[in-house]
């Protein structure tokens, strides 16, 4: 996928070929992957931004391959490779988001002129996709967590909304 996206809306398929299928594999045992996303509107909108992590430790939690893409950084996807390089034999906890926050910065750079505006919101919440998935990892690995804390990973679902107009015919005045 790398080498798919050549820039905004531009992809490297020629004008006469269709995309039929994606393969994506199952993932290995210690092996999580997550995506998030966040816009203006629930459904339905284009993204501010949004977040695809994989992570694969061992059985002593030791990270052993770290892949983190972020779109809505950049005029395509961004890989944020330092970052996933730095997380390799690092042990998986709570703290790694706050270990590894300046490096990711530094993989994501927004420029205060960069399309979309909202740098410094762009910047916190793609550290906060990062510190949300690894609270998902720890939890599914039946680590003993906060209930606060997994608060955080907890989808809101909320009902439509719905209104009611009552049409007056009679002047009371």
């Amino acid at each position: 996928m790398t080498q798919f996206f050549l820039g905004y809306r531009k992809t490297a398929l020629e004008p006469t070929e269709v995309l039929t299928s994606l393969f994506v594999p199952w993932t290995r045992e210690n092996e999580y992957t997550r995506s998030y996303k966040q816009a203006k509107r629930r459904d339905d909108d284009i993204a501010i931004v949004n977040a695809c992590f994989r992570i694969q430790f061992n059985s002593d939690r030791v990270i052993q391959e770290a892949v983190l893409a972020y779109g809505g950084m950049g005029a395509t996807t961004l890989l944020a490779k330092k970052t996933g390089d730095a997380l390799v034999g690092k042990k998986l906890s709570l703290e790694l988001p706050s270990q590894i926050s300046s490096i990711l910065l530094q993989d994501l750079p927004l420029q205060a002129s960069s399309p979309g505006g909202q740098i410094q919101y762009r910047k916190t919440l793609s550290q906060s996709f990062f510190y949300k998935f690894i609270v998902y990892v720890m939890k599914e690995i039946n680590t003993s967590l906060d209930p606060r804390l997994i608060s955080c990973i907890d989808e809101i679902h909320r009902p439509l909304s719905c209104g009611e107009q009552v049409l007056i015919t009679k002047a009371y005045f």
